[in-house]
């Protein structure tokens, strides 16, 4: 799957984006922090660019916040945009890979309304060993 590599002008406001080349800085250090991940573009302003991203479960336990904002200045990261695409491998089957309680709890009822119920008890099994990850 090869991705088309954009500038961040390139963008809406709404686009769902990834880096597909890490942010390098003038001392040639490499930050791969965004690389893969699934941003929100939000716009360009203040000679930054800012961006939204689901916050990880422990993230959103401790400040109660679901997205947080992202800024980063449009000199170090101009380009190595592209279009996020949701990877094949995790689109059928590989339920038990995800580490979102709401979105597990989504998949739980897709499938008891498809009757699969099979599906849906390992499923509360992953939504249990989740929840108790989390307490520890």
């Amino acid at each position: 799957m090869k991705q088309e590599e954009k500038t961040i002008y390139n963008f809406q406001k709404g686009d769902s984006i990834t880096r597909i080349k890490p942010i390098i800085y003038q001392d040639g250090e490499k930050d791969f922090t965004f690389v893969g991940k699934q941003l929100t573009f939000m716009g360009i302003a203040n000679a930054s660019v800012y961006l939204s991203k689901e916050a990880d479960m422990l993230t959103s336990l401790f400040t109660g916040k679901d997205k947080f904002t992202i800024q980063l200045p449009i000199e170090t990261c101009k380009t190595g945009w592209a279009d996020y695409i949701e990877p094949d491998f995790l689109e059928e089957g590989d339920e038990l890979f995800i580490d979102d309680e709401e979105k597990i709890k989504k998949k739980i009822n897709n499938a008891l309304s498809e009757e699969d119920y099979e599906l849906a008890e390992r499923l509360k099994k992953k939504l249990e060993e989740i929840r108790k990850n989390g307490e520890k």
